[in-house]
């Protein structure tokens, strides 16, 4: 009889081991184990929105540990949990995957997309930070766009100043729409509706700028290694014992950026705003940055010569 109850527990155990498993494996949209996402996250797994690379790597969370121990956890409180866990390791670099990802064609969960966009050229979120920018050129079109959205960070701050917005962890609200013939697009608007400044919102125009064009150009089989510097890579540099296995791409010798100049004004409107230096720069038209000391802005918003207009 012992045998007997012994045997019923250990089922019964291993049944609710299985909830960890469920919960992660369910779709956001799940009437039971869903509900807590935005609608263009409906068919996607618990797990990789949660940003986990697999279920195991879910299960394995101490959130979801926590909900299996406790059988009055539902749903719900697993998924304030694990939203908790990830606004302590930032929300804001998310919603550039999370636009990213839901406008590209790719097979990559949101935890591969975050490894292989960080440490990327020379300025696609560098050091394992979650700040696009660096020095230096861009080494080919993927680190052209985080240049572009560094830049675009960068006018954000000096219109606003930091004190008003932080660029790199702040919030905004933003919502995929399809024009129903299933393209998808991203709109700000919801930054708007809740009230937030309108530094977040030009913040949000900035990222969903990003991964429109992102998504225009990935290809996941044509991702180029040479120029990503792996978390492996990166603890291997931060020893001083960087040998790869394959050849990498010098990011020292490489990321070197001009020493004189220094943008003090930006130009152009948002997602399109880039900053310039006034001493040999200016802007034309508030669209154009041209090299005053060469060329002159013409009636209408052209670039010549002087004498040319």
């Amino acid at each position: 009889m012992k045998l007997q109850i012994a045997s019923l527990a250990a089922v019964s155990a291993v049944a609710f081991a299985d909830r960890a498993a469920d919960i992660c494996n369910a779709t956001c949209g799940d009437v039971e184990t869903g509900g807590f996402c935005e609608e263009h996250e409906s068919t996607e797994n618990n797990y990789s929105k949660a940003g986990f690379e697999d279920a195991e790597e879910c299960a394995a969370n101490p959130c979801s540990i926590a909900y299996n121990n406790n059988e009055s956890w539902d749903a719900a409180k697993w998924h304030t949990c694990e939203e908790g866990s990830r606004d302590l390791e930032n929300r804001k670099y998310n919603h550039i995957l999370k636009m990213s990802k839901a406008l590209m064609t790719t097979d990559l969960s949101l935890k591969q997309l975050h490894r292989r966009m960080q440490n990327y050229g020379c300025h696609c979120f560098p050091g394992q930070t979650r700040s696009a920018g660096g020095h230096g050129p861009a080494v080919d079109a993927q680190d052209s766009l985080c240049r572009d959205l560094s830049r675009c960070h960068r006018c954000i701050t000096m219109q606003y100043g930091s004190d008003q917005i932080d660029v790199n962890f702040d919030k905004y609200r933003f919502k995929i729409v399809s024009d129903g013939s299933g393209n998808k697009d991203i709109s700000c608007q919801k930054t708007s509706d809740r009230g937030f400044h309108q530094a977040n919102r030009d913040l949000c125009e900035c990222d969903a700028h990003f991964a429109r064009e992102i998504a225009k150009i990935w290809v996941d089989a044509e991702f180029n290694d040479f120029y990503w510097l792996n978390p492996g890579t990166m603890r291997k540099k931060s020893k001083g014992k960087l040998v790869p296995d394959v050849p990498k791409f010098d990011i020292d010798a490489t990321c070197v950026g001009k020493e004189s100049g220094k943008a003090d004004q930006c130009c152009g409107t948002y997602p399109l705003r880039h900053p310039y230096d006034s001493n040999d720069k200016a802007c034309c038209n508030n669209e154009t940055i041209y090299n005053s000391v060469i060329n002159v802005c013409c009636p209408g918003g052209t670039v010549a010569e002087p004498g040319s207009c």
